[in-house]
């Protein structure tokens, strides 16, 4: 697969501590498109034209410069706002210095709910920017701690970002706001009233000797080993209708519960140990 040209640079700003701009840079850690996108086509095999009519009167073709911008007031009720109102909306949606909010233990973060974590380095466009980052580097490390403020990148929206630091780097993760998280299931079954997951060392031993002696344990990570089986699939797919080949659709895996894993395991172990 093919490789990134270079770190793409998201943000620059900076962040502000007892008054005073550390000047940085946000890099993107991935390409925002992942996949070319399949085309729509009409029945003369051509990319069709978008039109839009009036909602009133279908037959009345309107354009880009007959929209407005507006807000649905009641069911199907809609009121257009002027460009003054939008324009207030839209000011300062773009973040140029970040200021904390607070600060707080990274331990009482959860990153579970994060939506992308950016590299946070020097602004190289700016001299003596690598002293000041490093002063923030060095306290966040040495602190365990979190520098929570909120950040808008450009779009109409903004977020919460938390600025963290380990031994690899300074690191900007965002996180949307608490109201817009879905409620997540509980910790207990609703009808026994038993917690989903509690300790169990019989279950702990079986399940490690299983994965010891069945399946591949690195001693790291291995990131780089993963490629992406959908584009694999979709290249051989295309590959073979532009040859002229049959392409024949792989049936789905049917899924099967397993009512007693443990007992699944310990047969399996048994197995492999034969």
């Amino acid at each position: 697969m093919g490789k990134s040209s270079g770190p793409a640079v998201e943000w620059r700003g900076a962040l502000e501590l007892a008054g005073f701009n550390v000047n940085v840079a946000l890099y993107k850690p991935r390409k925002q498109t992942r996949v070319p996108s399949f085309k729509q086509l009409g029945p003369d095999g051509k990319p069709p034209i978008r039109k839009m009519y009036k909602a009133s009167d279908p037959k009345t073709e309107i354009t880009g410069d007959d929209l407005d911008k507006g807000v649905e007031t009641a069911p199907n009720v809609f009121r257009a706002l002027p460009d003054t109102v939008v324009e207030q909306i839209n000011a300062g949606t773009r973040t140029k210095t970040l200021k904390p909010d607070h600060f707080a233990p990274r331990s009482t973060v959860d990153f579970t709910k994060s939506l992308m974590t950016y590299a946070v380095r020097p602004d190289e466009k700016v001299p003596g920017a690598q002293q000041a980052v490093n002063v923030v580097w060095n306290g966040l490390v040495a602190g365990d701690l979190v520098y929570a403020s909120r950040y808008a990148g450009g779009s109409s929206m903004d977020n919460v970002v938390v600025i963290w630091a380990d031994e690899d780097g300074l690191w900007a993760t965002m996180f949307p706001f608490a109201h817009e998280l879905y409620p997540q299931p509980g910790q207990f079954d609703s009808e026994t009233g038993e917690p989903f997951f509690s300790r169990d060392e019989k279950a702990a031993a079986l399940f490690g000797q299983v994965v010891e002696k069945m399946y591949d344990v690195k001693p790291a990570f291995d990131y780089e080993s993963f490629e992406s089986e959908y584009l694999a699939r979709r290249m051989k797919a295309i590959d073979a209708f532009l040859n002229g080949d049959e392409v024949e659709v792989e049936p789905d895996v049917e899924e099967t519960t397993v009512p007693d894993l443990m007992a699944v395991l310990e047969a399996s172990l048994a197995e492999a140990n034969a």
